[in-house]
């Protein structure tokens, strides 16, 4: 296929630029046939048709049709090759639309059957006659129609295949994909590809000719393989060993002339580009073989600048789009960077482009660079390397377009992260910034902005940025943009001023900042938003208290437990309590402070098994404090970061303050907040509340119900929790298996209603595959509650009940297991005669043997025993 060399626009109209080669048209070459009259050399023809072929599979793989096969578009090279010219790639249609989808497989059709039409005349030196045209339109059985061929013998294969490529009607003419697998196709393919592969690099020119063509067909039917391939295909490409190949191609064409190299150089980087777009295990492979070494050197020595082309830059490229960071700390290692920034004066703009991201994507590696004012790893090297200058002053100011100069302002900031941006880069650095977040693309503005956020890390900037950038402008884009990374960075780069600008500085932020808007924001839909606008309000409104709980965090988390808890006996949670008590009234302007306190309680109470229970019945303490918050804060103005204590608050609980949390003033509030749509948020209630409503203390009564979970419930709370169990949006999986166990503690010994009974059993059921203990030990014991009801056994007993008890059983935990054979027991008590012998049969008596003669504790051996005499009654 002509080889494309670039784009460009001219009048708002895209452009295609193809490379000239030394060749002459099919239609030159047919009249110089007539002129030798030579005997006809099928094989060669045959050798022709598989390139077309190839040629087309590949272009129909990625639905594109070609649309202008003729005489003048085909043309033969001096190596006995072709090339199919001028393809129109600006036509692709977008398939979205069913009439689009008929109309390509209808051009697709043209494309073969021009193709047939062409290999006729090389063959047979003249065109098709008129009449047979004539009877394609009218003869419903195509396959009768008579070819008149004079050259080409009945049983030549090439006549054969022309046949099939000139039939025009839909239902009979077969795919391009079909053409490529006949057998006389398959078998030049492979007779190119069995030449004597991976010879030495010192070879005549006939063995070279031979390595050349053997590659060139490996290469176009790899080609075709991955063209319009999913992921996983591609992956299982990459894994069976494709890029050891590609990169010896590449060692040995850059011993070779450009007459074999460059074709082989071009068609390796396209199929690589292919294989790792979108395909970080595919970039993973590439990193364990030579191939991003080859493509390093290939832009580095192998190619001069000139010959570079975008298809070579850009499969580069990709191994740093499509990679994660320890890919791109790599290629530093490497020293890729340096092997490149000479290509950013590339003299095609969009080779530029390409190689400018690539250093931008390598700079870039880390997400949370903003947040933290270190000295970036890569800048003492780039600045003795020169890429910073070249960075700078080839990109920046002399950049070819306003990406170039975008991409390589962005680069730099992050590089300066945490540092005074120099006196001659800052201004031109910012004005391309600036331009960068008011732009109309979503990764140029979430970049530029990120790197606005680290320029503001370090003081000295705020000046600089305070006078080319309106606060208002940057709150409005937060307000009105849907670019969740965008408005983060700007969030970010605004507490980055309030909280390290000078006292100068910060009043201008706060005089321009409108308030009333950062408070719309407390509500939005995305909680890192939410959490972001929470503390410049909080940095506005509270300063010396977020400074002083930026300290204490500080402190708090290298401290033993021993220090944590004389922090804590020194009146650490009371100040907490106090302030929780304050925030309650004022959540916007304070909802970051409660941010940092709930994180300071969570690292003080953490496994503080001595201290925090003693607080839980204190009147008006921390406990209650912070469950009178969450019962008057609004739901969509909730955060994980509000709750996340509750899972340190739990598990430093024994049992007797669990059950004592076991009231509505805790509950109540925590139903209030099943409302909120966060995943976190959810997951930490109905965490805290599964481990507290599960509490109960029996009496002896066979069948007893829980009265006063049933009244905690009964005004409307079950209604709620069973509303978030259904509902559609809830992807985490131990959240629904939390709710499930909620729900089955308050059925207990009652009948779960039809309408989600089996779902919630089910649920429960799965929980033996999950890896927390706690929660399958949960799970078992609301299945014995649930069994206590004959209307609930059968679902309990369907399935693979074997599994279930054997995973509930052979547990370590005496609990879990103790449990499970409880299950055993309930089923065989209230289970129908039917799910009697299931239950017999699935018990794993080996198991409740060793529970029943080990050294465990006595109600275990006593459950075991039990379990045991029950199964033998029934045996």
């Amino acid at each position: 296929m002509a080889s494309y060399s670039g784009k460009f626009e001219e009048g708002n109209i895209l452009h295609i630029a193809y490379e000239r080669v030394p060749i002459i048209n099919i239609e030159t070459f047919i009249e110089n046939e007539k002129q030798i009259k030579t005997v006809i050399d099928e094989q060669k023809l045959l050798d022709l048709s598989a390139q077309g072929i190839l040629t087309l599979a590949f272009l129909h793989k990625h639905k594109i049709s070609h649309r202008k096969i003729s005489l003048h578009n085909i043309f033969m090279k001096n190596d006995n090759t072709i090339i199919i010219g001028l393809v129109d790639i600006l036509n692709k249609k977008h398939l979205e639309e069913p009439e689009a989808n008929i109309e390509l497989e209808q051009l697709k059709q043209k494309d073969i059957q021009c193709l047939g039409d062409i290999l006729y005349q090389i063959s047979e030196l003249h065109k098709l006659p008129d009449q047979f045209n004539e009877n394609l339109k009218e003869e419903k059985d195509q396959s009768q129609i008579q070819i008149p061929f004079k050259r080409l013998s009945e049983s030549s294969p090439l006549r054969q295949l022309i046949i099939s490529l000139l039939i025009n009607d839909p239902e009979q003419q077969l795919t391009i994909f079909e053409i490529l697998e006949r057998p006389e196709i398959q078998e030049r393919i492979k007779s190119w590809i069995d030449s004597p592969i991976h010879a030495p690099l010192t070879q005549s020119g006939f063995q070279v000719k031979e390595q050349f063509i053997s590659y060139r067909a490996y290469l176009a039917r790899l080609l075709v393989d991955v063209a319009g391939q999913s992921t996983d295909y591609k992956l299982s490409v990459a894994r069976r060993g494709e890029f050891i190949e590609l990169a010896s191609i590449l060692q040995w064409a850059r011993e070779q002339s450009k007459e074999y190299s460059r074709p082989l150089q071009e068609w390796v980087c396209e199929i690589v580009e292919s294989l790792v777009e979108e395909n970080s295990k595919a970039v993973e492979i590439g990193f364990r073989t030579e191939i991003v070494k080859q493509l390093q050197d290939l832009l580095d020595f192998v190619l001069p600048m000139n010959e570079i082309k975008f298809v070579h830059v850009n499969s580069l490229k990709n191994f740093t789009t499509f990679g994660n960071y320890e890919d791109t700390q790599l290629m530093f290692q490497m020293r890729i960077p340096q092997s490149i920034i000479k290509l950013i004066k590339h003299p095609n703009q969009y080779v530029s482009e390409k190689i400018t991201v690539t250093l931008a994507n390598i700079v870039n590696y880390t997400s949370n660079m903003s947040e933290e004012p270190n000295q970036h790893p890569y800048f003492e090297t780039f600045i003795r390397d020169g890429v910073i200058s070249a960075m700078y002053n080839d990109a920046v100011v002399a950049g070819q377009s306003d990406k170039i100069k975008n991409t390589a302002s962005y680069a730099l900031a992050w590089l300066f992260n945490g540092q005074l941006l120099p006196d001659d880069m800052k201004n031109e650095i910012v004005l391309q910034l600036k331009a960068g977040v008011k732009g109309n693309e979503k990764i140029p503005q979430k970049n530029s902005s990120s790197a606005l956020a680290d320029i503001a890390i370090f003081q000295g900037n705020h000046e600089l940025l305070l006078n080319n950038i309106l606060i208002e402008d940057l709150v409005h884009i937060i307000i009105s943009d849907d670019n969740v990374g965008l408005r983060l960075n700007i969030l970010n780069l605004l507490l980055a001023l309030l909280k390290l600008g000078t006292e100068r500085t910060q009043g201008i932020v706060i005089q321009q900042i409108p308030i009333d808007k950062i408070k719309e924001i407390v509500r939005d839909q995305h909680q890192n938003i939410k959490q972001k606008a929470y503390l410049v309000l909080s940095w506005i409104s509270s300063r010396p208290q977020m400074i002083e709980f930026e300290e204490i965090k500080k402190n708090l988390k290298n401290k033993s437990l021993e220090d944590r808890t004389e922090m804590a006996w020194d009146g650490l949670l009371f100040e907490f309590s106090e302030i929780i008590h304050d925030i309650r009234g004022n959540i916007e302007d304070k909802g970051g402070l409660l941010m940092l306190v709930c994180d300071c309680a969570k690292s003080l109470i953490n496994q503080n098994y001595e201290y925090i229970p003693l607080i839980v019945e204190e009147e008006n303490g921390l406990i209650d404090n912070l469950f009178q918050l969450y019962e008057v804060i609004p739901p969509e103005m909730v955060t994980g970061e509000f709750t996340y204590v509750l899972i340190s608050i739990i598990y430093a609980l024994k049992y007797e303050q669990r059950f004592f949390m076991k009231k509505e003033k805790y509950v109540k509030p925590l139903i209030h907040l099943t409302e909120s749509k966060f995943e976190d948020v959810r997951f930490d209630i109905t965490h805290f509340m599964s481990h507290i409503l599960t509490q109960f203390e029996e009496n002896g009564d066979i069948q007893q119900q829980d009265k006063t979970l049933q009244r905690i419930l009964n005004t409307g709370g079950l209604d709620k929790i069973v509303k978030l169990f259904q509902d559609e949006t809830l992807e985490n999986k131990t959240t629904k298996i939390h709710i499930a166990i909620i729900i089955a503690s308050y059925y207990k010994a009652m009948k779960v209603p039809d309408e989600y009974r089996e779902r919630v059993i089910s649920t429960l059921k799965e929980t033996p595959d999950e890896d927390d203990a706690v929660i399958v030990r949960l799970s078992a014991f609301s299945l014995v509650k649930l069994a206590e009801c004959e209307d609930n056994v059968s679902d309990i007993a369907s399935g693979n009940i074997e599994t279930l008890l054997r995973k509930f059983i052979s547990r370590n935990n005496l609990e879990t297991a103790n449990m499970g054979m409880i299950l055993a027991l309930n089923l065989l008590y209230h289970g129908s005669d039917q799910i009697k012998q299931k239950v017999r049969d699935a018990a794993p008596w080996n198991f409740i043997r060793e529970w029943m003669v080990g050294d465990h504790d006595i109600k275990v051996k006593e459950t075991a025993k039990l379990l045991n005499e029950w199964l033998y009654i029934f045996l």
